[in-house]
């Protein structure tokens, strides 16, 4: 049976404050706390349904290509999701 590893070199030195190794669980760390990006309330969304698709190989190449094109006119990430999800409601006439 293997013995706990040493972890002295790991220690802090002298007077400093010794952390808690188990503040991270808490986020009471507060470094890490004041990295940590201030988050908002979630925004509420409408219920989703999962379909399956598919689709001819032509046009998921299409789709793909028009999502990266999308992305980077936009810079901020767009999904295919949100592609097909405008196309359905313009052809739907679903606003």
């Amino acid at each position: 049976m293997k013995a706990k590893p040493d972890l002295t070199q790991f220690q802090p030195k002298g007077n400093r404050a010794k952390k808690d190794p188990t503040s991270f669980l808490d986020g009471a760390d507060p470094e890490v706390q004041a990295d940590a990006p201030k988050r908002g309330p979630k925004a509420v969304t409408a219920p989703t349904v999962q379909k399956l698709f598919r689709l001819d190989a032509e046009l998921a190449m299409a789709l793909k290509r028009h999502v990266a094109e999308e992305t980077i006119k936009t810079g901020k990430r767009i999904t295919e999701i949100e592609i097909v999800d405008q196309a359905l409601r313009n052809y739907l006439k679903i606003s």
